[in-house]
């Protein structure tokens, strides 16, 4: 039984979590509900303290879904690479950093980070990394001699 409820867990997961935190949050609700009134109580009150449930009745089936899959489902070992003796040629990395050019300030700031990749790029001949900069959005088009460009050129 537990493997049929564990293929179809893996099967369809989204279903699972999502109906399951579903059903525990009306069980949660009716039950709340159930010692809060009586027969005698207005509708209008049940209504309220259905609407109050709500959000902590959700959390709380969300955490009782979370430790049902994680108790349900048995871990996996992920795949790993093993690089404690270098990074293989076949195995060679650009790290693409993004940035704004705001101010020169921020300029030198990116300058001097670059500086720091490149003395640790400068031992390992598999790892590269590049600035990918723009201008901040203008309504004009951006002048190829903007200042901002013209101090990281000369930084």
């Amino acid at each position: 039984m537990i493997q049929k409820i564990q293929g179809w867990a893996l099967r369809y997961p989204d279903e699972f979590f999502l109906s399951g935190i579903e059903i525990l949050t009306l069980a949660i609700m009716a039950v709340a509900v159930l010692f809060l009134t009586n027969s005698s109580s207005s509708p209008s009150l049940v209504l309220f303290s259905v609407l109050i449930l709500l959000l902590t009745s959700s959390e709380s089936a969300v955490q009782v879904m979370n430790y049902l899959v994680t108790a349900l489902l048995p871990s996996e070992i992920l795949p790993k690479l093993n690089f404690s003796e270098g990074v293989p040629d076949e195995c060679v990395t650009m790290v693409a950093v993004p940035s704004l050019l705001l101010n020169e300030i921020r300029c030198g700031a990116w300058v001097e980070n670059l500086e720091v990749r490149f003395s640790w790029e400068s031992r390992s001949q598999t790892f590269t990394s590049h600035w990918l900069t723009d201008l901040p959005d203008t309504r004009e088009p951006a002048r190829e001699d903007s200042p901002l460009i013209s101090t990281c050129v000369r930084i």
